[in-house]
């Protein structure tokens, strides 16, 4: 009986150690546990820049550092008063919402928002890990000091789907912002589970995530993600591809290669695309920003009469680009430049 009871325990210790931490997080803020700021401050960060959003299952938690209240606004809708950790200023609130969708997320004070509006998915079932489903290997942090981009370095991590055959070249994504991927779960994205449950299903090949994160320096993010030549292109495939190519064996073709951004890092993204089509065909680009914000680097594209314009890449390549047009239905004329391969 007493071997029997050991066995119970630490079956049910075991369960317990299983039990995912933003279940336990969630679990915490339903019973109003005095564990939650701890756990809080170790999953969320951002909880005085731009709030937390922790989902699982239909069980949305929502957390926000603030010295007055806060309301939640969710779909544009307010919801119940959120509720404040004793002795902080945390303000909490559990919700359960519907899955298979995104919620907008306002966090407000004095009728007037706290940051920006945030967009958080209702995660479907491939998000979640499932019984029985390898992981993958992620590499520790490693840092690249360019020469491309004279005294910047960049952070880089390797993840290794399950299935990866160490011998063979293997399907590549480049990930820009790398840093906010790598924490799996509490990750936005939860690109390593969705990734192990889509090639256990034979839904996607095994396959290589390379995340990057962007180069120290002033405005390097934008520099580098921004502006709209082959540069960054060259920066990736020469420098941060070359090293990772010492440990891992990667395909070579297009189609097998693709590379993802969000924002700056989608317009990024598309660049490397552009210029590079032998190396990379496929493109996910979420709320790209197409826009100016670096276009172009260091001279203009445009002319008072609208005639074409040339320059060079960062390569030393003449570049064409486009003449202005007029956009259909405008009252005046609104000229955009688009970059277009030289032949």
């Amino acid at each position: 009986m007493k071997k029997l009871m050991m066995w119970l325990s630490l079956s049910a210790a075991g369960l317990v150690a299983q039990t995912h931490p933003l279940e336990n997080i969630i679990a915490a803020a339903r019973s109003n546990s005095p564990s939650l700021k701890d756990q809080l401050g170790t999953v969320a960060p951002g909880l005085k820049t731009q709030g937390a959003a922790l989902v699982w299952g239909q069980d949305f938690l929502f957390a926000v550092m603030s010295d007055k209240e806060p309301a939640l606004v969710v779909d544009g809708l307010p919801q119940p008063a959120m509720l404040r950790l004793p002795d902080s200023n945390i303000w909490y609130r559990v919700l359960k919402m519907r899955t298979g969708v995104t919620h907008s997320v306002q966090f407000n004070v004095d009728g007037k928002p706290l940051f920006a509006r945030r967009d958080i998915p209702g995660y479907n079932p491939d998000s979640y890990p499932r019984p029985g489903v390898p992981q993958g290997t992620l590499s520790e942090k490693k840092t690249i000091a360019s020469k491309i981009y004279p005294g910047s370095t960049s952070d880089y991590w390797v993840y290794v789907s399950p299935g990866v055959d160490p011998a063979r070249p293997a399907p590549l994504m480049v990930w820009q912002d790398g840093q906010g991927l790598v924490n799996r779960d509490l990750s936005a994205l939860r690109l390593f589970t969705v990734t192990e449950n889509l090639v256990q299903q034979k839904l996607i090949p095994p396959m290589i995530h390379v995340m990057i994160s962007p180069g120290t320096g002033q405005g390097m993010r934008s520099i580098q993600y921004d502006t709209v030549s082959d540069r960054f292109g060259h920066y990736l495939l020469e420098e941060v591809l070359a090293e990772v190519e010492k440990t891992y064996k990667l395909r070579q073709d297009g189609y097998s290669r693709g590379i993802a951004g969000e924002s700056s890092g989608a317009i990024c993204a598309l660049n490397v695309a552009w210029y590079f089509t032998d190396k990379f065909s496929r493109v996910h680009s979420t709320i790209g920003s197409y826009t100016a914000l670096q276009w172009p680097a260091g001279t203009s594209t445009r002319s008072a009469s609208g005639a074409s314009r040339r320059r060079t890449s960062a390569s030393g390549r003449a570049t064409g680009w486009k003449t202005s047009r007029t956009r259909p239905g405008a009252g005046r004329r609104r000229p955009f430049s688009l970059p277009i391969r030289s032949r």
